[in-house]
């Protein structure tokens, strides 16, 4: 333990901010492997898993914007697709609320996306429903450099996690990927009821830092949520842009980058200089 206080006590005065959700973990592709698994069971009526898949999700969709907790949703960022696996587990009245919906709304949207195709089959919307789950929950897909990354900056840097989300769904994913060992803390917007980009899901994060002692720079692939919420915040930011998407948004990153390895040198360039009793960057 003793070793592990001094090694702490070497680290830069430099906060890495992540997002989990298609920064560290491959949500879409996770979710799409979960539905195509789950479709397959649809095939030996003459319809495409992948087409199926992708009615799913508008079902979904549309399901998900109709329910009195969508709101909620919107504000700490759940998804429809997630609202088909989440248990939501836990004490907040608008969490409580989604788990008394989770099982209707499930049947709504595969017995929905079955009758887009003529099929009127509730034994087999509730076996869809069921199975989805099963799949889902066992996938929880890393990009391929995450460890690696993770443990190198781990050895130099203090390391956050900031995500959106219901707190059972996130903890799930950062389980599944063995995740949770290099960060502290781990700031999940369910547990707040804000999320990114909104200020306080950041505020909360840095008061676990000493203020005259901590610089942050937030990392993740959303403009809108991770980039904006880093302006907001006032901090420095790097674009996890792995497609080389042109951004035409208002949000303008720092850095970008289209691998995690990208990061190290990024950061090691970074000086820490102390102006005053406040660390700023360069």
């Amino acid at each position: 333990m003793k070793k592990k206080k001094e090694k702490s006590k070497l680290k830069s005065g430099l906060v890495l901010l992540f997002d989990l959700d298609d920064t560290l973990i491959q949500e879409c592709e996770s979710e799409m492997a979960a539905f195509l698994e789950t479709s397959k069971a649809v095939a030996h009526y003459g319809i495409s898993p992948k087409d199926f898949a992708d009615t799913i999700k508008v079902k979904a969709r549309e399901a998900w914007r109709s329910l009195p907790t969508y709101p909620y949703c919107h504000r700490i960022q759940i998804a429809s697709w997630e609202g088909l696996w989440g248990e939501f587990d836990g004490d907040d009245p608008q969490i409580e609320r989604l788990r008394q919906l989770k099982e209707s709304y499930r049947f709504m949207v595969w017995n929905n996306a079955l009758q887009a195709y003529g099929l009127h089959d509730v034994k087999l919307a509730d076996h869809l429903s069921r199975k989805y789950i099963e799949e889902r929950r066992k996938r929880h897909m890393l990009f391929p450099e995450t460890i690696e990354v993770l443990q190198d900056l781990a050895e130099r840097y203090r390391l956050a996690l900031i995500t959106n989300g219901a707190p059972d769904l996130q903890w799930s994913k950062i389980r599944g990927g063995k995740l949770a060992e290099y960060f502290h803390p781990i700031i999940i917007s369910g547990n707040i009821g804000f999320g990114k980009p909104d200020l306080m899901i950041f505020q909360s994060a840095f008061s676990f830092f000493p203020e005259n002692d901590s610089v942050f720079i937030m990392i993740g692939n959303s403009l809108e949520s991770d980039i904006a919420g880093a302006q907001h915040a006032g901090i420095k930011s790097i674009w996890l842009n792995r497609t080389g998407t042109i951004n035409i948004s208002e949000y303008k990153p720092d850095y970008e980058i289209q691998d995690l390895r990208e990061i190290s040198n990024i950061v090691a360039s970074i000086p820490v200089r102390v102006h005053g009793n406040k660390p700023k960057l360069g």
